[in-house]
């Protein structure tokens, strides 16, 4: 008789500790974790950062710059004449591309970005409020 009342008194202590959760908690978990609005952010974020690549490739210049060195050995009386050509052959260039007249391309990008940006927020409100619907049928149904 002692066990079967410390057998349920042990049942009946541990039973008790569930809690249901709300409906709340289950869409701020789902909108959390769910992997098409991440995208759809990460997807926002990139069209952003496209504008400044434009920006970068369109206004600001590309300065670029090489050199040679070529020392040709005198051997017996063969190779580059020391008194002409100091013994060696020498070259440097310095190159600068400056864009002229991009502004309209510029323009161009930056509303495309812009358009996209709109679209991916328009999806991620989308996408959270089929999301909140599947949620709330499950957690109706169950």
């Amino acid at each position: 008789m002692i066990y079967r009342c410390l057998l349920l008194l042990t049942l009946f202590l541990a039973g008790g500790k569930a809690e249901a959760q709300t409906l709340q908690e289950y869409l701020d978990s789902a909108r959390a974790n769910n992997p098409v609005s991440q995208e759809n952010q990460n997807l926002s974020a990139i069209a952003a950062l496209e504008v400044d690549k434009a920006k970068a490739m369109y206004y600001l210049p590309e300065v670029s710059a090489s050199g040679n060195f070529l020392y040709a050995p005198v051997v017996k009386g063969v190779g580059y004449e020391e008194a002409i050509t100091n013994g060696a052959l020498y070259s440097a260039q310095l190159n600068i591309n400056m864009p002229l007249f991009t502004r309209r391309k510029v323009e161009a990008q930056m509303k495309n970005s812009a358009v996209n940006q709109e679209a991916y927020r328009n999806n991620i409100e989308l996408s959270q409020h089929d999301l909140d619907r599947q949620v709330t049928e499950q957690y109706i149904l169950t």
